[in-house]
């Protein structure tokens, strides 16, 4: 516990953050997979995304039999919320067209 720091909040996001990074870093690699999913997919990338580029989210895109792909310029990580016409536009069209 940080005694004397008079930020607990602070404290549990940090706490919680490292928790996430070293529960994502364990987890096994699930690039294998693509190729055996058998349902269309989806596939956007923020062009401004560093943790998550284009170049390395292309490998769904390469590796999936059926899949969209979607850069979106001007957007991070959170391209669903820095961008929200933009994916909703392409969510309601992917949905529109395929057929399961």
């Amino acid at each position: 516990m940080f005694y004397g720091c008079g930020n607990a909040q602070l404290y549990y996001e940090v706490l919680g953050t490292g928790a996430v990074q070293q529960g994502l870093s364990q987890r096994p690699d699930s690039v294998p997979t693509l190729s055996t999913i058998t349902v269309p997919v989806l596939a956007l990338a923020g062009g401004e995304d560093p943790g998550s580029s284009p170049e390395e989210m292309s490998v769904i895109r390469d590796l999936s039999p059926d899949c969209e792909w979607h850069v979106l310029p001007n957007a991070g990580h959170y391209a669903p919320h820095e961008r929200p016409e933009t994916v909703g536009r392409i969510l309601r069209e992917f949905f529109d067209h395929v057929s399961l």
